[in-house]
């Protein structure tokens, strides 16, 4: 049985809860600031969907509350819908008095195209979304004279293997005058370890781009499984400076993910099979930033970073 959702994207915020996606139909929501789910306000929902949620610390439960704030099966439990299924969203805009929507839920297994506020509200793209779909990229910023990467996927491109990615890339960086490498994990999910290893090593190798005040790392809620173990190794074996959030998954937790499909149902199961122990004394709840950053909604519908802003205006040492 599929579950029904609402065709709503929402995210968490520093000031609170935003709408990012929505149907068209529903595009007035788009840009807008949650007030309530029917009877409950934003933190009051997550409080109530917490249970249904495997989550290790507060950021993870940011990260995950959304899907399951916009899943009908659990607001219905939750008492938060209306007889025809609908649920009321409470909104607001800038300069604009609150207003209501009722938003119809979907089939889990339709196909409903949803549009971003990014792009419904014409928003100018900062520099993380310009390829969002690659595995991995870089750009040269000259203006501060850094290397940005962005590494969303510890997986090989089919088209362009991580090493040969990486050889480039150092080929460009000592033909070029660098003051600040930045690396962007914040929409890495995982995948395997061992895929950035000629990044690092390259690194290691150039003392320059390496040197403490000159590389950074940017993470997130979102950075999670070997992409969480790449911001790590930044920091312990480079020095890196990480800036961003908390990580939404405890340094030492469980890792190496496998895959069966149950043979009646052939349902997907996915389950760890490694306990990795990062920090041998201590059991913290999150990987806490050296420099600890949270964009606002007003920030993202600015086409702001000041997540990257942070790290390009960090004082040289």
């Amino acid at each position: 049985m599929a579950f029904h959702w609402l065709p709503l994207g929402l995210q968490w915020y520093s000031d609170g809860l935003g709408v990012t996606a929505t149907a068209p139909q529903y595009n007035q929501a788009l840009g807008a600031r949650v007030l309530k789910i029917g009877s409950m306000n934003p933190r009051q929902l997550e409080s109530a969907v917490a249970p249904y949620i495997s989550y290790e610390n507060a950021f993870g439960l940011l990260e995950e509350s959304t899907i399951y704030m916009l899943t009908e099966e659990v607001l219905q439990e939750l008492h938060l819908t209306s007889p025809d299924g609908r649920v009321e969203f409470t909104l607001a805009k800038s300069g604009v008095e609150p207003f209501t929507l009722f938003v119809a839920p979907v089939d889990g297994e339709a196909k409903t195209v949803l549009v971003s506020s990014a792009d419904g509200l014409h928003v100018p793209p900062p520099l993380y979304r310009k390829h969002p779909n690659s595995y991995y990229w870089y750009e040269y910023l000259p203006d501060s004279q850094t290397l940005y990467i962005q590494y969303n996927r510890c997986q090989n491109d089919p088209h362009l293997p991580f090493a040969d990615f990486a050889k480039d890339l150092f080929t460009f960086a000592d033909g070029h005058t660098l003051q600040r490498v930045v690396i962007d994990l914040r929409f890495n999910g995982g995948g395997n370890s061992t895929v950035i290893n000629p990044l690092l090593e390259g690194l290691k190798s150039r003392t320059a781009l390496s040197a403490r005040g000159h590389l950074y790392g940017l993470m997130g809620r979102a950075t999670f499984s070997s992409g969480f173990l790449a911001a790590i190794n930044l920091r312990d074996d480079l020095a890196a400076i990480l800036v961003g959030e908390p990580s939404g998954e405890k340094p030492n937790s469980y890792g190496e993910v496998k895959t069966l499909t149950l043979p009646n149902t052939q349902l997907e199961v996915q389950y760890s099979t490694k306990f990795f122990k990062i920090v041998k004394h201590k059991d913290p709840q999150a990987l806490a930033p050296d420099i600890v950053v949270r964009g606002s909604l007003e920030d993202a519908l600015a086409g702001r970073d000041p997540v990257l802003d942070a790290a390009l205006h960090h004082p040289l040492r």
